[in-house]
């Protein structure tokens, strides 16, 4: 219902237009732990596969967190002129394994760990005038960016305090202990994502 535009407890219309089902439903952003990570999780004993899934969780709640603190905003006014501020819920959902191979998928391979969590941000938002409005799409896809760099610095730095070597990268971090072998041993999606666009 929330999703919809209206208030889940009383079926009011939370929003002055559009709330209904054909409404869009809102934002599922995918933040992903990178490979090297999934790969020492799988292997890992179960205190430490805790402390890995801990740092992804609380870097993913960091990185909704600097979602509102630098870009929590939404359209307003008449034809959405102005911008006005506002603080997007999220409900996180962590996930294990990437998305499987058709080989996979028919059991004939193992699937390949990737840890991700799922950030689910409902289209409805409660703005900083006390009125209930849809989520700004475009604004929405540029803070993509923000939270996904802050997801990983605050997990570089969160597996550090473990005891990790973390070396920067072009895009994340690596740990050059884990073998490229291994990495690429377990990146058959992404193997797939590569011939396909050949």
């Amino acid at each position: 219902k929330f999703c919809q535009g209206f208030n889940p407890m009383t079926g009011e219309a939370l929003v002055e237009q559009g709330a209904g089902k054909d409404r869009r439903p809102g934002y599922d952003f995918t933040q992903s732990a990178p490979k090297w990570i999934s790969v020492l999780w799988s292997q890992a004993d179960e205190e430490k596969r805790k402390a890995i899934e801990d740092a992804v969780r609380e870097s993913a709640k960091a990185g909704v967190d600097a979602l509102n603190e630098f870009g929590g905003m939404t359209r307003a006014g008449k034809a959405g002129a102005g911008f006005v501020g506002c603080n997007y819920a999220a409900a996180l959902y962590m996930d294990f394994t990437a998305r499987p191979t058709e080989e996979e998928a028919t059991g004939e391979e193992m699937i390949d760990p990737q840890l991700h969590v799922h950030t689910i941000i409902p289209n409805t938002v409660l703005c900083d005038d006390g009125k209930y409005r849809a989520v700004d799409g475009p604004t929405m896809m540029r803070l993509q960016g923000v939270m996904a760099e802050t997801f990983h610095a605050h997990l570089a730095f969160e597996l550090a305090k473990q005891g990790m070597t973390i070396t920067n990268e072009k895009v994340a971090f690596d740990n050059k202990e884990i073998p490229e072998e291994a990495k690429e041993g377990f990146s058959r999606r992404s193997e797939q994502v590569e011939e396909a666009k050949e």
